[in-house]
């Protein structure tokens, strides 16, 4: 089965119930606040790149 055929199979997909940009605003503040309440991770992470 094809794409085509799978996604005329299935009709119009819903809208997804998942915030995806609010998760990730969540996990990139969450990271930012490790970052910053440990110096060593943080000094880890500016070597490591």
């Amino acid at each position: 089965m094809s794409k085509d055929q799978f996604d005329a199979a299935i009709g119009v997909v819903p809208p997804s119930t998942v915030d995806v940009e609010a998760v990730l605003d969540r996990e990139r503040r969450r990271a930012r606040v490790r970052r910053v309440a440990n110096p060593w991770t943080a000094a880890g992470a500016g070597v490591a790149a």
